[in-house]
């Protein structure tokens, strides 16, 4: 019997230790744009997508790093925040939440620079209470 688990436990470090490769989207070919892959762009104002394509605009898990500072990690749909993610803004605010086209809509919390922080259902990117 012995045999047989040490077999199993392989298998299984094996599918541990491969499933990001089997799951990821393969890397782009070099082209204008990406299209249904993982790749990173940067514009020439330096802001910079790192993250899934698809028909050459974000869709799935991404970063945009915006030349102001700004920064969005999270999902994405059609190009726009869309899911969950966290947007930090260069002067120190934070939110975390629910995005629906691009902009806060459902659960979510921003904690101001000034130390604010609301939390709670938001509504097209406003407060709407707790």
């Amino acid at each position: 019997m012995k045999p047989y688990a040490l077999n199993i436990g392989w298998v299984v470090t094996f599918l541990l230790f491969n499933a990001n490769a089997a799951f990821a989207l393969p890397d782009c070919p070099k082209t204008d744009f990406p299209h249904n892959c993982f790749d990173k762009y940067l514009w020439d104002d330096g802001t910079k997508y790192v993250g899934d394509w698809q028909d050459a605009t974000f869709n799935g898990q991404g970063t945009l790093s915006y030349s102001n500072g700004d920064r969005y990690v999270g999902e994405w749909r059609n190009g726009k925040k869309h899911g969950k993610g966290s947007y930090t803004y260069a002067n120190g605010t934070k939110c975390f939440g629910e995005y629906q086209n691009d902009l806060l809509n459902g659960r979510a919390r921003c904690t101001f620079a000034d130390g604010e922080v609301l939390e709670g259902i938001w509504k097209n990117h406003k407060f709407t209470g707790k």
